[in-house]
């Protein structure tokens, strides 16, 4: 199962409606005091000068009654805030500029705890982690041990800026389904987004007994002009994804002053779990695309999809980086990639079932596909040239084809008496050769092809057709 276009337009024409909604807390700066003004008849207002309290105050009273929260001035949050455990919807809305920033000022591992919740919203908001502070998990996205579900969080024009700071993740996912990225910014030195079935490094709530063990993990959306971007030092991949199923990035970029980054990492636990349906489309990318961990056991990377990818790393690098033991692709589709830079490699150890269609090397200079393991396995390859295996067998079938190549050619000639030989401009040896005269009194012997020529033999001065095909 995965998110369709009308799913999200749906998503898009909520998050719409949810912004019509009137404002039930408004916070703001009054000198050193922050005050959470009511615009609920018979509300209560709050204030202190520890924003964190003040915002507490008012997540507490919406929290089972839902509502909207809108955030006027920037906030130094030196605490953590409970937003666990809410299941009536809530929206909190920024300014999503550098002078109402929220600040974290802290280094707690989760900030923001999502614990248990669904239908929280974040609008045009800019967080902000400064130079002297490394928290991590900073969101937290995860399932309650008694909860059936958690998810369906929506992040909406707000940007993550840990740019100069050694902050890790802002965001981990964990049995949290159905979350959506619109038009967001991520600045990290370090990864970004860590998206686990089954709790990869073990974090924990401050404020709820979170699940155990695999839980089901899908429908993570990253799109409409989302960015991520990483200093020249950042030298980790931007997402990491565990046993997740159907993580969609869709019209984003990611850059940086490194190429030589991954953009994916994909990441085992001791008893591994299945990737499946992992998908980047429509995007421009000025990393290498993927790399993986080796997994423990044997597991199936499964519809792993890059569609029509912009991919600009540096030179001769190797942009897909899943030649690893006991990883099997299978289902494995590309369909119209660009390069930026010449000589890329695209690596795999087993690779079963797949089609790859337009690899476009930069300057005219193809890629090169690598596979260790071709055991077992059925790949079409149209387009495109370069296949290098060390291992195969009679089970293997490849079909590589340059652009423009030519599938089906027929003509007409006229027997010589002798073999002749006619050239059938197809990409490959044909599968299927027909020669067959038009004329009574003809015979027709000797027909054989190779990758350039038909071969064949009719009586002199007697005239006929030819076909020819690659299946």
């Amino acid at each position: 199962m995965s998110i369709t276009d009308g799913e999200l337009a749906n998503q898009i024409r909520m998050r719409r409606l949810q912004e019509s909604i009137p404002t039930d807390y408004t916070i703001w700066k009054d000198g050193s005091t922050y005050r959470a003004e009511s615009n609920i008849a018979g509300g209560t207002d709050y204030s202190g000068t520890n924003v964190a309290t003040v915002l507490q105050s008012v997540i507490t009273t919406l929290k089972t009654v839902g509502g909207k929260i809108s955030i006027k001035s920037p906030i130094n949050l030196t605490g953590r805030l409970d937003l666990s455990n809410i299941t009536k919807g809530l929206i909190m809305e920024g300014i999503s500029d550098d002078e109402h920033a929220v600040t974290i000022a802290q280094n707690n591992d989760v900030v923001f705890d999502l614990t248990g919740s669904a239908g929280i919203k974040f609008v045009n908001m800019y967080f902000l982690v400064p130079t002297e502070y490394a928290p991590s998990n900073i969101f937290l996205l995860a399932r309650k041990s008694t909860a059936a579900s958690a998810g369906n969080h929506t992040f909406d024009g707000c940007i993550f800026n840990s740019y100069t700071s050694t902050a890790d993740k802002w965001f981990y996912i964990y049995g949290s389904e159905l979350n959506l990225f619109l038009n967001c910014a991520f600045y990290a030195k370090n990864t970004m987004c860590c998206i686990t079935a089954k709790n990869i490094d073990t974090v924990t709530s401050p404020y709820q007994t979170i699940a155990t063990g695999e839980q089901s993990m899908q429908q993570i959306y990253f799109t409409n002009n989302t960015v991520f971007s990483m200093p020249l030092s950042g030298a980790v991949p931007y997402v990491e994804i565990e046993g997740a199923k159907n993580v969609i990035f869709s019209n984003i970029y990611a850059g940086s002053g490194n190429n030589s980054l991954y953009f994916l990492k994909f990441r085992y636990h001791a008893t591994p779990l299945s990737i499946e349906a992992v998908c980047v489309r429509d995007s421009l990318i000025e990393q290498r695309i993927v790399t993986s961990e080796t997994p423990p056991a044997l597991v199936n990377l499964l519809n792993f999809k890059i569609d029509n990818l912009i991919d600009s790393p540096d030179a001769s690098s190797n942009i897909v980086d899943l030649n690893k033991a006991n990883l099997r692709v299978d289902g494995h589709s590309i369909n119209d990639l660009k390069m930026g830079t010449a000589g890329n490699t695209l690596n795999y150890n087993n690779l079963r079932y797949s089609h790859i269609n337009l690899l476009r090397g930069y300057d005219g200079t193809e890629p090169t596909i690598n596979v260790a393991d071709l055991t077992s396995s059925e790949i079409e390859v149209l387009d495109y040239a370069h296949v290098s295996v060390s291992a195969k067998n009679g089970l293997c079938t490849i079909i590589a084809r340059k652009t423009g190549s030519v599938t089906e050619n027929s003509g007409s000639s006229t027997g010589t008496g002798a073999e002749q030989t006619i050239a059938h401009s197809l990409v490959a040896t044909p599968t299927m050769i027909s020669v067959t005269p038009t004329v009574t009194g003809a015979t027709v012997s000797g027909v054989w092809a190779n990758a350039t020529n038909i071969y064949c033999t009719v009586t002199s001065g007697k005239a006929f057709n030819w076909s020819a095909k690659v299946i």
